[in-house]
């Protein structure tokens, strides 16, 4: 039950575009199950997706 709940807080922070808060609420859920492979695979999406808005942000820096 414990782990459901992180996986669900996590799915919804990701719908948000709480991006580093999903992963947080992932990385309890390996926690409790250090084999959790959706979590694994969900954490390294949103990580690809956080290093493509952060490029993004760094090319728009300068813009208002």
């Amino acid at each position: 039950a414990e782990k459901a709940k992180w996986f669900r807080a996590a799915s919804e922070e990701y719908l948000k575009g709480n991006y580093r808060e999903a992963i947080e609420y992932w990385n309890k859920v390996l926690e409790i199950d250090p084999l959790h492979e959706l979590s694994k695979i969900k954490i390294r999406k949103t990580e690809e997706k956080l290093k493509e808005l952060g490029s993004k942000n760094e090319d728009n820096g300068n813009e208002q």
